[in-house]
């Protein structure tokens, strides 16, 4: 999931990779609230999970847990 979340920051938004981090907020990579729903969009697309409660102050780790946590959970 980090890779995928990863490769999109770099190649959909134009993150430069080496500010892509598990620690780094979307803030700090400059991913507003917008982009941030884009980024949802394209994940439901391509794994068909939908995370809640992601925001600009999240880092991509707690991204991550919360799509983890989607993909965990019992239907």
């Amino acid at each position: 999931m980090y890779r995928m979340l990863a490769e999109l920051l770099i190649d959909e938004f134009g993150v430069e990779a080496e500010w892509v981090t598990p620690r780094a907020t979307f803030h700090e990579l400059e991913i507003d609230s917008l982009c941030l729903t884009e980024l949802a969009v394209i994940v439901a697309q391509r794994t068909g999970l939908v995370a809640r409660g992601i925001s600009p102050q999240s880092t991509l780790a707690e991204a991550i847990g919360r799509l983890a946590g989607v993909a965990s959970a019992p239907s």
